[in-house]
């Protein structure tokens, strides 16, 4: 209702309705009961439906949301204006039993209307119809908000640009602030200004991760997907002797262990990225996802990880076992992994010679996706070999682009809930571990 007067506009937002269908003969007779003092139980009386859920949310609350949004132009002409919104005692937070939304709508500070919005959506589900009219900012009543790990260049801000191109707001992170911040200021030349973000992340850093973890608890409250994307070397290249090599010609043939430089200490730090980095981000933010209602975790692989280059028998028993695969299994095989480095038997151990810690960091990431997606059957937990993709790790060496890399990651972040997890794809395609 609008009253309009010369000095005075007053919007008073009343239409509701019971989002329920009653039974009116049992709803008469049952207040007669209350009034002689009597306890009754409601639910009986009520009917509750997806449909009805929809309409009561999209007339009560959106409803007067857009009465405002059209009228405020209006009222702000007025030297006294003033909205009154017809609520109910019911409605007080002390009512809301899910505790993710009560601690939303109860702090005030970080209060949004994305933030009401979001919670009446994951109420609502993922499968409504856009509520909002054209004119609205929201091209989804469903938002999904993704993590990608190692993106200020290369598959990372691929998979952060696709993704943001279809609408998920995307946390882009990278241990360097500078180049992150370019990477962001890059992708918003683009037109995706909306949906990316950066925050500061160094997955070989608990406490950097723990940062993370509160800014995406605060910020957006959940997270619907997760991408492990960043990794290294583990071992430092000489560029010189590379670019004066046939390397990237066809059919060259090339001595990778006299233009590479190994050690235990190098190794150590591939592992620490490559492999327990990931592993610190999925136990950082998989309370987050649990709040999601189709959470996806895609750890970044490679096929340099395939059980078939592992090439100590034992290891390759281990991570291949899964029936007896577990967390501490996969940690007993890169232990004795660098015990043995450190010890300068790796040759005679049977282990790889050329990027060793890379590919071991590899195939542990593949073994821990096995153990996740077992152990969190909610979660849809798959990982993928981008492809030989012309980047930095590989001198640009490779075949595909980019743009063709990041497919796959973003194919497998977009999954709908309920699909097949558990697996390692190479691109598009599942593959064997």
């Amino acid at each position: 209702m609008i009253f309009i007067s010369p000095n005075h506009h007053l919007q008073v937002n009343n239409a509701g309705i019971l989002a329920a269908e009653t039974d009116r003969d049992a709803f008469t007779a049952a207040a007669s009961k209350i009034h002689a003092g009597e306890q009754f139980n409601w639910s009986a009386l009520t009917t509750e439906t997806y449909e009805l859920a929809e309409e009561g949310l999209k007339t009560n609350y959106f409803g007067a949301k857009m009465m405002c949004e059209t009228f405020i132009p209006l009222l702000q002409l007025s030297d006294s204006p003033r909205i009154v919104s017809v609520s109910a005692s019911i409605g007080k937070l002390q009512n809301l039993s899910n505790e993710w939304a009560k601690s939303i709508l109860s702090d005030a500070e970080n209060l949004t209307e994305e933030r009401v919005d979001d919670v009446c959506i994951c109420y609502w589900g993922k499968q409504s119809l856009r509520i909002t009219p054209e004119s609205q900012p929201y091209e989804s009543a469903f938002k999904m908000y993704a993590v990608v790990t190692g993106a200020n260049k290369g598959i990372g801000l691929g998979i952060c640009k696709q993704l943001a191109s279809k609408g998920v707001t995307v946390v882009l992170t990278a241990r360097d602030e500078k180049r992150g911040i370019e990477a962001v200021e890059k992708l918003r030349e683009s037109g995706l200004s909306d949906f990316i973000l950066f925050h500061q992340l160094d997955v070989a850093d608990p406490a950097s991760i723990a940062s993370l973890a509160d800014f995406i608890k605060s910020q957006f409250g959940k997270l619907d997907i997760l991408v492990n994307n960043a990794g290294i070397r583990g071992a430092i290249a000489d560029d010189d002797a590379i670019k004066a090599s046939d390397f990237g010609k066809p059919g060259a043939q090339v001595n990778w262990t006299q233009m590479l430089t190994q050690t235990h200490e190098l190794a150590e730090e591939g592992l620490k990225t490559n492999y327990y980095g990931a592993k610190r981000m999925c136990e950082a933010l998989i309370p987050l996802l649990q709040l999601s209602d189709s959470p996806r975790i895609v750890n970044v692989s490679s096929s340099a990880g395939k059980l078939e280059y592992v090439s100590n028998e034992w290891a390759k028993a281990v991570l291949g076992d899964v029936g007896n695969l577990t967390e501490e299994r996969v940690d007993e095989v890169l232990s004795q992994y660098l015990q043995d480095y450190k010890e300068g038997s790796l040759e005679t151990k049977g282990w790889p010679a050329y990027l060793s810690a890379y590919k071991l960091s590899k195939a542990a990431m593949n073994a821990y996706t096995r153990i996740l997606a077992k152990k969190y059957p909610g979660i849809c937990i798959n990982c993928v070999c981008p492809g030989y993709v012309k980047t930095d790790i590989n001198y640009y060496s490779g075949i595909l682009s980019v743009e063709e890399g990041a497919e796959g990651p973003v194919r497998l972040a977009l999954l709908p809930h309920g699909s097949p997890s558990g697996f390692f794809f190479e691109q598009l395609e599942e593959e064997e571990f």
